[in-house]
C-alpha cells in the first residue's frame, strides 16, 4: 500500500498518486518482455486507487517502526485492486473527480465489490492528457466572460509593440493566488495572437522538483508537439520535422 497525502499534505496527492500507478505499469515493460521470452509467463500486476478520508498512526514493535493508514477508503482501494484486471489501474468516483481534468479514462459503471452493499462507480485510467494546471484544465472546460484589466493590457501591448521595433522587453504580472494572472495573460495572447510570431510557455510542477530545467523542458515540448507517453523515436521524429518547418 503507498498513502499519498499523508503523513504530508499535498493539494495534488489525487493526481501524484494515478500519475505514479501509470508509471508503475509501464515500467516493468521490458522486464515483461524479457520474462515471457524465457517462459510463458505474464508478467502484470494490479492498481486500485480511492480517496478519502483516513485514520493514521504509527505502528511498532521492538524491531520496527512503519506508519500506516486505515478506514473504509484503505478497504475500498483494496476492492479496486481486487477488480481490476491484470496491468490496469481502477480508480474509485472520488478519486475520478479529483483527476479527471488530468487524465483519459474509461468508464467500467458500476462494480459489484465485497463489503458494500450497493455497487461501486470505477473508472479505468488510461493515460495523461496534456492539461499541466486547473486553469488549463478550467479553460477546457469554458470560462467566464473576462472583464477589467484594460490599463494592463494596455501595458502589455506597449511592450510588445516596442519589441517589434527591435527594442528588448520584460513584464512581470505578479499578484496574490487567485487574482487572475493567468487569465490575464490568457486574454493578452488571445488579443495579439495575430501579431506574435511564437508564444513560448512553461510551467513549473510540484510534480518536478528534481528535475533539472523542468520549465524549459515543457516549453521545448509544447512547441514540438511532445506528448506523454511519446518513445524516443517519436520525439527525436517530431523534433526533426519541428526544426524543418
Amino acid at each position: 500500500m503507498a498513502l499519498f497525502g499523508a503523513p504530508i499534505a499535498h493539494e495534488d496527492s489525487a493526481r501524484r498518486a494515478v500519475a505514479a500507478a501509470l508509471e508503475m505499469q509501464r515500467s516493468p515493460g521490458e522486464y515483461a518482455r524479457e520474462m515471457k521470452e524465457r517462459s510463458p509467463i505474464e508478467c502484470r500486476f494490479r492498481v486500485g486507487l480511492n480517496t478519502g478520508p483516513v485514520v493514521v498512526g504509527s505502528i511498532s514493535n521492538n524491531l520496527d517502526m512503519d506508519f500506516t493508514a486505515i478506514g473504509d477508503t484503505v478497504n475500498l482501494a483494496s476492492r479496486m485492486e481486487s477488480s481490476a484486471e491484470p496491468g490496469a489501474v481502477y480508480l474509485s468516483e472520488n478519486t475520478f473527480r479529483a483527476v479527471r481534468d488530468y487524465f483519459e479514462y474509461e468508464s467500467l459503471g458500476a462494480l459489484q465489490v465485497k463489503g458494500k452493499p450497493e455497487p461501486v462507480v470505477a473508472y479505468k485510467a488510461l493515460r495523461e492528457t496534456s492539461v499541466r494546471t486547473r486553469f488549463q484544465a478550467a479553460t477546457v472546460r469554458g470560462l467566464t466572460p473576462f472583464i477589467g484589466r484594460d490599463q494592463e493590457l494596455i501595458a502589455l501591448r506597449d511592450c510588445l509593440e516596442r519589441s517589434s521595433h527591435g527594442q528588448g522587453q520584460v513584464a512581470f504580472v505578479v499578484g496574490e493566488a487567485g487574482i487572475g494572472k493567468s487569465r490575464f495573460l490568457l486574454e493578452f495572447r488571445r488579443a495579439t495572437q495575430n501579431s506574435v510570431p511564437t508564444w513560448l510557455e512553461g510551467h513549473c510542477s510540484s510534480l518536478g522538483k528534481r528535475i533539472p530545467y523542468l520549465p524549459i523542458i515543457d516549453i521545448l515540448k509544447a512547441n514540438f508537439g511532445v506528448e506523454e507517453g511519446d518513445n524516443d523515436a517519436a520525439m527525436i521524429r517530431k523534433v526533426d520535422e519541428g526544426t524543418a518547418a
